[in-house]
């Protein structure tokens, strides 16, 4: 099957392809990178069956532009940057191609890993193993590791009745297992997601007399996952800055400018009434967001 029939393909095809070609990309660079998430946690057993958008793999750090670079000669090239994107999701891009019904994330780090992502990347690659997604090889990450991704994941939507069902899904297995548990007690404490992983963890009474150990890191992590607006990450975005740069940034981040606001609502250029009514909404729904994060404030 050549690149050029990918346009041809289900989705569920062009996934395993998409992490085959990659994968093969990144050995011909020299290149160490990992598929992580859908197909790997079905074979796995730690997710059901379903259909994907993405191939995710996460790259070491300081290959993750070589990885892109090599993606772009077969066609590859990063979605637009949108300014929130750049401001607040710097773990990962985005890659895509129209011949392809899919896009390919290449994450730098995976959000929820609070180790150094050097560090987090060589523990995870300890954990790799191979892979036959349809009849290609790829190396992805073992089962404690794939749990421990899965769950971060789930953790960071769990507004969704999807993430929901994939985490008590995990919570079942890890309650089922204790091999599995333990792996991914103690890979979490090596990259630095044992607090992140926590409410899982207690859930499936994985860390009994473990004591809580705040950070900075740790509270932004809290603030990020306490609602489904982007609100908790802009209050960690304004509090890296220098206080003098704080109130210009907080003015945008309420009232974004019109050419910023089109970046992710192309639909809206044009129509002043419309842009107006969507960022109001957008404010009311921030404000809500900020009122969750408050409310939270005791476990920030």
């Amino acid at each position: 099957m050549t690149i050029s029939e990918a346009a041809d393909l289900r989705p569920r095809e062009a996934v395993m392809l998409l992490a085959a070609l990659v994968s093969r990309r990144a050995e011909e660079r020299g290149i160490r990178i990992l598929v992580v998430k859908g197909l790997v946690l079905e074979q796995l057993g730690l997710r059901a069956r379903r259909n994907y958008a993405d191939v995710d793999v996460i790259v070491e750090p300081a290959h993750a532009e070589d990885l892109v670079e090599a993606m772009g000669d077969v066609g590859w090239r990063p979605r637009t940057h949108y300014w929130v994107f750049d401001l607040l999701e710097q773990h990962s891009t985005t890659l895509m191609n129209d011949e392809w019904p899919v896009d390919l994330d290449v994450h730098r780090f995976f959000p929820g890993f609070l180790g150094e992502p050097e560090d987090v990347f060589e523990e995870l690659w300890s954990h790799r193993q191979s892979f036959t997604l349809g009849n290609h090889s790829a190396t992805g990450t073992d089962r404690a590791a794939s749990a421990a991704i899965a769950g971060l994941h789930a953790l960071r939507g769990m507004y969704t009745d999807r993430q929901k069902t994939e985490y008590s899904h995990l919570v079942d297995l890890l309650r089922a297992d204790d091999e599995l548990g333990h792996g991914v007690v103690e890979l979490a404490g090596r990259t630095g997601s044992l607090e992140t992983l926590r409410p899982m963890l207690e859930e499936c009474d994985l860390l009994r007399g473990v004591p809580v150990n705040d950070s900075d890191a740790l509270r932004a992590w809290k603030r990020r996952i306490a609602h489904r607006s982007r609100t908790g990450q802009w209050l960690t975005y304004l509090g890296s800055l220098p206080l003098r740069q704080r109130p210009a940034e907080l003015g945008k981040i309420i009232w974004p400018p019109a050419d910023l606001y089109v970046q992710e609502h192309p639909e809206l250029a044009g129509s002043v009434k419309g842009l107006v009514a969507a960022r109001v909404k957008r404010l009311a729904y921030g404000f809500k967001g900020l009122l969750t994060v408050r409310r939270s404030r005791r476990t920030l």
